[in-house]
């Protein structure tokens, strides 16, 4: 299968389990911690044991700009993930505009989910693996995305249009990639923002998550990736 069919039918995957995640919900009512920890442990064995090996050797070819690409994306998600906190005194204006951020940064995360899938997927070498840690965050993500549907009371043709935001993010991403031949300064990019949304986001403080299957899905992922 040719790269951009096979990132445009990933794409369009993760906007199926968007539509259908919903009507599951019954089904996986109570796993959101245990399926954010799963998909952590995975994608963290991804970045450890394959990303990494692709930016520095990239690096090596291509000089100081691909770490410092890795570390844009991990800073640039920080800032955007504290920014409103930084710069919202009022508490009430801060739950609105905090419900409208996370709305929005629901939308702006399925874009680039897809995106980032497209990069990873389009390497030389794909790594099919990759795609289940991200088919486990689309399930969670979208479990969240519904109760934003849910208090912004979205339409359903509208909801139903949001769903494919993670195509679209994988075609906007194939066509970057096939227009500029930037592959390896995106996916350091990219690798940089996950390793942030992994630790920061999929990996839950204190006593929160589940360590059992966090354990799951890093040993999983390392085993699948040294075989």
């Amino acid at each position: 299968m040719d790269e951009w069919m096979l990132t445009i039918a990933a794409g369009l995957l993760l906007s199926i389990i968007h539509l259908v995640a919903p009507k599951l919900e019954n089904i996986i009512h109570g796993k959101h911690k245990q399926i954010m920890s799963l998909s952590a442990g995975m994608f963290l064995a991804y970045i450890f044991l394959e990303a990494l090996k692709v930016v520095f050797k990239a690096h090596l070819e291509l000089g100081v700009i691909i770490i410092i690409l890795f570390f844009s994306g991990f800073a640039l998600y920080h800032i955007f993930s504290k920014y409103l906190y930084q710069h919202t005194k009022d508490r009430k204006k801060l739950e609105v505009e905090l419900d409208e951020l996370l709305y929005a940064g629901s939308a702006a995360d399925s874009i680039f989910t897809g995106f980032a899938l497209a990069v990873i997927l389009d390497i030389n070498e794909p790594v099919y693996f990759a795609l289940i840690p991200f088919v486990l965050h689309s399930f969670s993500a979208t479990l969240s995305f519904q109760s934003h549907h849910g208090h912004f009371k979205t339409p359903k043709i509208l909801q139903y249009l949001l769903a494919f935001l993670p195509l679209l993010g994988a075609v906007i991403g194939e066509a970057v990639i096939l227009e500029t031949g930037a592959f390896h300064y995106l996916f350091a990019f990219v690798t940089g923002a996950i390793l942030y949304i992994s630790i920061r986001h999929m990996l839950p403080e204190g006593k929160e998550g589940d360590l059992v299957y966090f354990a799951i899905g890093a040993l999983t992922g390392s085993i699948l990736l040294i075989l």
